[in-house]
């Protein structure tokens, strides 16, 4: 099994060399010889918010179309839907768990993301 310094190396080089291409930590910690429950383990018991509540931690929005690119659309028909609509976008926990949606309105989206914010 590996200890806590082991898995504190793991993490950071994950985040340092790994991360930004995509690969989950899941297939990160079988390619290193890892048990990812274990690891899992390890990072829930150093991660623990001492205060109860959602952990919201900032995201980043990455190629965000230009005026120009977005589509036309006509006014809506019905006040309650939303003429801007995003491509494709990825929400990727740190336990490794990806979600991936593509063609999905804003409202939609903040709909979502309000949903998620009560499992947090």
């Amino acid at each position: 099994m590996a200890s806590s310094k082991d898995f504190e190396k793991l993490w950071k080089r994950y985040q340092d060399e790994v991360q930004s291409t995509g690969k989950s930590i899941v297939t990160f910690c079988q390619e290193n010889g890892i048990v990812y429950a274990q690891f899992e383990k390890w990072y829930k018991k150093k991660s623990t918010p001492t205060e109860k509540g959602p952990s919201i931690v900032p995201i980043e929005v990455t190629d965000f179309p230009s005026e120009a690119e977005r589509p036309r659309q006509e006014s809506p028909r019905n006040p309650n839907q939303d003429p801007m609509w995003i491509r494709s976008f990825t929400i990727q926990f740190r336990n490794g768990l990806e979600i991936r949606h593509q063609n999905i309105s804003y409202s939609s989206l903040a709909s979502l993301v309000k949903k998620m914010e009560g499992l947090c």
